[in-house]
């Protein structure tokens, strides 16, 4: 019974909407055209680069586990699912 609900308390948990604290600067975001992927026994590197001319600019890094690895390209995934979609309901109007 306890595994019944903390299933249900973890379900709730990531359904609930987060309240993210951000500077103006972070909020605007960086711009990126490149994404590089690293990855060791312990953890991933997502390199997020910016290039038009000559060498390419890092603008973001992030470092995740491979659990958050693991739970980040399936939010991708169903995401980019839910975008094709909509898109494909948008196109057949």
């Amino acid at each position: 019974m306890a595994n019944t609900k903390n299933q249900k308390d973890k379900k709730e948990q990531e359904q609930a909407p987060l309240q993210i604290l951000a500077n103006p600067e972070t909020q605007k975001g960086v711009y990126s055209n490149v994404a590089l992927v690293h990855h060791s026994d312990n953890e991933f590197i997502l390199d997020f680069l910016f290039k038009i001319e000559g060498d390419p600019q890092l603008v973001s890094r992030v470092v995740l586990s491979p659990d958050h690895m693991e739970r980040l390209v399936g939010a991708l995934t169903e995401n980019l699912q839910k975008f094709k979609d909509n898109k494909i309901k948008k196109d057949k109007k």
